[in-house]
Order: C-alpha cells, then sequence, then structure tokens
C-alpha cells in the first residue's frame, strides 16, 4: 500500500468531518445516485485506492476541492501500479499470459513509462478496435490508464466494460490485473454476484498476490458469505510474510463482524510492529481498532508514544482526534478538550476544532457544541438566530 495512498485516506477523514460526517446515503443523495451508499463507505475507508469514477463525486459531496484530490489520487495510482509488469523482476509467479498479450501489455506500458501516451493509445486502440470479449483485457488495460483524463476512451470502451461486467464470461478474461478491475467496478455499482465472479478469476489467475485473493475476499464479504470470507481473508493475509495495514484489510472487516476481538487485536498489534511501531505509519488505526476492542486506555498509551515522534501535519491531526475519541469512550471529557486544545496545530486546524465540537456534543453541552459549529460551518446569523415555530 502506497505512503501517498495514507495521505488520500487521512484527507478524506478530514474532508467527511469537516463536512459535519454526512452519512453514506446522504452523500449518495447530494451527487444524484452516482455512487451508492455503500460505495460511498468503501470510498471513505479507502482500504485499496477507489476508482476516480467513484472518488470524485464523494469528494464533491463533501465540499471539498476534485482537483486537490486528483493530484493525490494520481500520485497514488503511479505509485500502485508502479513497476507491473508481466515480466517479473523476482521469482515470483506473475500470471500465464499468451505471449501476443503479454507483448502488447509491456510495450504500451513501456510507452506509458516514458510518457509517451499518445504512442501508447494509438498502439493499444491498433490491437483493440473493434473491441471483442476476446480482446476485454486489453480494453480494461486502456481504460484504466486513460479514462479520467481522455473523455473520448472513456466515452467509447465504458460502454464496452459494462457490457461485460453485466454478461460477459469471466474465462474470456487472461489477466489478474483485468478480473480484479472488473470485480472492483462491480463492487463500486453494488452488484457483489458479479464482483465474485471476476474476483475469483483474478485469485485462479494469480493466486500469489495480496490484491488479487483480497478482492475475492472483499466480494464473499459484500455477499454476507463470512466463514468463506474469513478462509481466503486468512489466505491473502498469510502472502506477506511482514503485513502492514491491517486495518483496512478484508480479514480485520471479517473479525470485525464475527466478533473475534482477540484474534483482531492481535493481527493489528503485528501489522503496527511491522510498520516501525510509534515512529511508524500505524499508530492511529492501530489505536482505532483498540478502541473496537474496548481498550481506549491502551489506545491512549499507543497514541501518546507516537506524539512524542516527529509526525506530518495530518498525522498528527489524526491521532489527536482518536485521542479525543479514546478519551470519550472513557467518559473523560476533559481529557478530550485538553488533548485536542492544547495542541499548537488547534488554532489552525479546522479538524481539530469539529472534534472539540463533537467532544461538546457528546458531553451533553448541546448549546455550546451548536455555536461553535454554526461558526466552523459558516452558517448564517440569521439562519443559526432563526427559531423553529
Amino acid at each position: 500500500m502506497s505512503d501517498t495512498l495514507a495521505v488520500l485516506r487521512a484527507r478524506l477523514k478530514a474532508a467527511h468531518l469537516a463536512s459535519g460526517e454526512l452519512s453514506t446515503r446522504e452523500i449518495s443523495r447530494r451527487v444524484h445516485g452516482a455512487v451508492s451508499h455503500t460505495t460511498a463507505h468503501q470510498v471513505l475507508r479507502a482500504a485499496t485506492l477507489p476508482s476516480w469514477r467513484a472518488l470524485e463525486p464523494v469528494v464533491d459531496a463533501l465540499g471539498a476541492d476534485p482537483e486537490d484530490f486528483k493530484k493525490l489520487w494520481m500520485q497514488a495510482r503511479s505509485e500502485e501500479k508502479g513497476g507491473r509488469s508481466v515480466i517479473a523482476k523476482d521469482n515470483t509467479y506473475r500470471e500465464d499470459l499468451r505471449p501476443h498479450l503479454a507483448g502488447a501489455f509491456n510495450l504500451f506500458r513501456h510507452y506509458c513509462r516514458i510518457e509517451k501516451f499518445e504512442e501508447a493509445k494509438a498502439f493499444l486502440i491498433s490491437q483493440i478496435d473493434p473491441p471483442s470479449n476476446s480482446k476485454i483485457d486489453l480494453v480494461v488495460e486502456l481504460y484504466d490508464r486513460f479514462y479520467y483524463q481522455d473523455q473520448k476512451i472513456f466515452a467509447k470502451y465504458d460502454p464496452v466494460i459494462q457490457d461485460f461486467t453485466e454478461s460477459g464470461d469471466a474465462t474470456d478474461v487472461e489477466s489478474a490485473h483485468s478480473a480484479h478491475s472488473l470485480a472492483r467496478r462491480c463492487l463500486e455499482q453494488s452488484n457483489p454476484q458479479r464482483a465474485l465472479v471476476f474476483a475469483q478469476r483474478a485469485h485462479a489467475i494469480n493466486p500469489h498476490v495480496f490484491g488479487f485473493v483480497a478482492i475475492h475476499a472483499e466480494a464473499l464479504i459484500a455477499l454476507g458469505l463470512y466463514e468463506q470470507a474469513e478462509a481466503v481473508a486468512t489466505t491473502a493475509h498469510e502472502l506477506d510474510p511482514k503485513p502492514t495495514y491491517f486495518f483496512y484489510s478484508p480479514l480485520a472487516d471479517v473479525l470485525r463482524m464475527k466478533g473475534d476481538y482477540k484474534r483482531l487485536e492481535e493481527l493489528a498489534k503485528q501489522s503496527y510492529e511491522n510498520a516501525g511501531g510509534p515512529s511508524g505509519n500505524e499508530p492511529s488505526t492501530y489505536a482505532r481498532c483498540l478502541l473496537q476492542c474496548g481498550k481506549p486506555e491502551k489506545a491512549i498509551s499507543v497514541i501518546n508514544a507516537a506524539l512524542e515522534h516527529d509526525q506530518g501535519k495530518w498525522t498528527r491531526a489524526e491521532l489527536l482526534v482518536t485521542a479525543a475519541k479514546a478519551y470519550c469512550q472513557q467518559s473523560s471529557f476533559s481529557d478530550a478538550k485538553a488533548a485536542l486544545q492544547g495542541d499548537e496545530l488547534f488554532a489552525s486546524e479546522k479538524m481539530l476544532q469539529l472534534e472539540f465540537a463533537n467532544v461538546l456534543a457528546r458531553e451533553g453541552l448541546w448549546e455550546e457544541a451548536a455555536r461553535l459549529l454554526e461558526r466552523l460551518h459558516e452558517v448564517p446569523t440569521e439562519v443559526s438566530a432563526s427559531k423553529p415555530d
């Protein structure tokens, strides 16, 4: 998982908090159903990099600037796809593609790496047109690389991919990446049955890469098949000798749903330690996991240890918000407010001020919380002063 994805996730959390923590159904309503409420939930979690077609409307609904997020998304996408090649750089199995398809992928990706984008498009289009199910891997490769910046490619090939996701034969898909992309699209469209078909295909083509196995678990979770999902998610987890970012994994989702908090805590701690402990990237997510396990005191200890290390602005703010939630879980509202207000970021960071208002609300100080929220959300004076009939 890329470092930029972690930044993107933190920015999404900040935007969601700044929106007043809109419900996912309200997000879907505000964008007239461009994303479902379940897709909005997946985007906000950002366990994996969401597609731009799902991320953009969610960001827009939250009142944030899509262009700011697009820069982050493109960087995260570049990190995610960096070095992805049909020809392995080590002894790890990739996938068994026909030489013609492998060659087309590699030449296309070479052109993209050296930023000959027009040559890349022209070459792959020459291999695709006219589109057919037997060329779906090439269509997905071209579409995934350019749909968010080339309207002609989007308009021409989006219907082809949509038709294939609805009625295509998954055995026509040869690339695990293509099958994964199609499964992800189905999940974003709240079509878990078809997602499972493509996710199983991705897993079958290449059972040695975490993402291709994890998408299978995600589809099973979406269908409520938790026992099967746990087995597949465990297989995915065990593919990495030093797993990190466990909090966002399908296995963590299954364990939460089953209420297996002991195993959830054990694996979250392992992930936290693998990522560098208090100086690494996971103190906040480990602390949030501890809160879910009913251990706020332990969560506060983890956060305090992390705050002793140099942290970026977004990471520090996220840690402080999590600390406030932990104190509130203990009904220690004064400590929650002190944790937020006592930090030098408080005066300039709206995310912390919003969480301070939320603490006031949890404490039952509704009028005080409302006044602060009205100021932070810039509610006009005449609206805030009006009384119901």
